[in-house]
């Protein structure tokens, strides 16, 4: 099926705009890197990660420097995401149709390095200890993230792997257009952090929403919590420095966790919280808002 002998590496690359879209979050891509990473396994071909066009390369250690031999103004996105809904709450793979797709879009390429986004689901749900490790190295933060991580930890009281995460991702509607979350909503996120919460242990909360930060700490007072700004790496209109720096803490702080307890309106979850958790073995569960 795979028959090109010029292409010997593909590279996911994160930045802002494609030539046929904006950029997806960070644990989309993320998702993708690990589809991409099990397709290189299977093809005998290499993969990279680029992250040095997005605003976020400037916190890590890898990944800052562009590669001259990448025109990344001409890169696209590939839009199968090898995933199909079945109901609000449920969806399969669509492997069957993504994976010869995506062979056949890698053999019409007449290059040895072969740059794209890709936010698919993997082709596999086993995630191998390997291709975790792969990711993670190119996700080493810098000297500036490491002291703000430290910083974050002494600020929470908190330790690695000695705390628990609840994450509520109430949806980009709020996020990206700032709309004012329903009382209904509102009730019934309360309704299931409280079954969540655990006793004697200390727990995070982590959103994408302050204002449910500020509800939720006035119902569970002992619930940590941290307001800062807030971004989407992929589609805000806008990219403070001050807020990808704090997205980055809160994604560094999932990754720390010891387990964590996810809530998304979304059908697949949040891929921010739950490709943290899988690239570092971190328990997860997830639960339809």
């Amino acid at each position: 099926m795979f028959h090109n002998p010029t292409l010997k590496k593909i590279v996911n690359v994160y930045q802002l705009h494609y030539k046929n879209k904006v950029a997806q979050g960070f644990g989309d891509y993320l998702r993708g890197c690990f589809c991409l990473l099990q397709v290189a396994h299977t093809l005998g071909v290499q993969f990279d990660m680029d992250l040095s066009n997005h605003p976020l390369s400037q916190f890590l250690e890898t990944s800052t420097k562009k590669n001259p031999n990448i025109r990344y103004e001409e890169i696209s996105w590939f839009e199968n995401p090898n995933y199909i809904p079945l109901s609000h709450n449920t969806f399969r793979l669509n492997t069957q149709q993504f994976y010869p797709e995506l062979v056949q879009r890698m053999n019409s390429v007449n290059i040895p390095v072969y740059p794209l986004f890709c936010n698919s689901f993997p082709i596999s749900t086993a995630i191998s200890q390997q291709d975790r490790a792969i990711i993670k190295s190119k996700l080493i933060p810098n000297d500036r993230m490491k002291r703000q991580m430290e910083e974050t930890f002494r600020n929470l009281g908190i330790e690695r792997r000695q705390y628990n995460v609840i994450h509520v991702r109430c949806g980009d509607e709020y996020l990206l257009k700032n709309d004012k979350i329903d009382i209904p909503r509102v009730q019934k996120i309360i309704t299931h952090v409280a079954k969540h919460i655990r006793r004697n242990e200390k727990t995070l909360l982590l959103s994408d929403n302050n204002q449910i930060k500020i509800i939720l700490k006035k119902q569970f007072p002992n619930l940590l919590c941290r307001f800062n700004p807030i971004v989407h790496l992929g589609e805000s209109p806008e990219f403070p420095e001050n807020s990808i720096l704090h997205t980055l803490v809160d994604f560094y702080l999932l990754s720390f966790s010891k387990n964590t307890t996810a809530f998304s309106p979304y059908t697949w979850g949040s891929g921010f919280s739950e490709w943290a958790s899988i690239m570092n073995n971190v328990p997860y569960k997830k639960f339809f808002l």
